[in-house]
């Protein structure tokens, strides 16, 4: 998948937009990628290139047809838009899951995680296992950041009573 993970609350008109995909889509898209950065009202984040490692540390990589939890939607969304955009992914959540994610990630606690996610379990699941343990001290340190970036940007998209959409390139 690619390689940087970017997350903005939206409006409803906005969310109904990019979920009916195509066009309309696009131009939501395009509009958030030149804009959102200049907005000071938009709430918006990215997670750069460590998006997929977080996801895989928060969850595991469960079965193919596991259903995905809140925590999942986290990272990845809850409704894949069809199509994509600009050969990314793309998807949405609604302002009701917004508010679940919220609550969700509020009670995740990535050091604990981390500790059950071992090396091995990285390697089987084609995640960046780091060979120094100092350098495995800075991926916890990077990813709880992105943990606590996540969470705040679910926490102020859910007070707004936002939907949210998720674009990976």
């Amino acid at each position: 998948m690619g390689m940087f993970a970017d997350y903005w609350a939206v409006s409803e008109d906005e969310l109904g937009r990019v979920t009916g995909g195509g066009d309309a889509a696009a131009e939501v898209i395009a509009k958030l990628m030149e804009t959102a950065d200049d907005d000071p009202d938009r709430i918006s984040t990215d997670l750069a290139k460590d998006w997929d490692v977080l996801d895989i540390v928060l969850v595991g990589a469960p079965p193919v047809g596991t259903p995905r939890t809140s925590v999942d939607d986290a990272v990845m969304g809850t409704a894949e838009v069809p199509g994509g955009f600009d050969g990314g992914y793309l998807a949405t959540s609604d302002p009701a899951a917004t508010k679940a994610i919220a609550a969700r990630l509020a009670t995740v606690d990535l050091t604990e995680r981390l500790r059950a996610y071992d090396d091995e379990a990285m390697g089987r699941d084609d995640v960046y296992a780091p060979y120094d343990p100092a350098d495995r001290g800075t991926m916890e340190e990077v990813l709880t950041g992105h943990l606590a970036t996540l969470r705040e940007f679910y926490r102020r998209a859910a007070e707004a009573d936002r939907g949210v959409v998720v674009f990976i390139i």
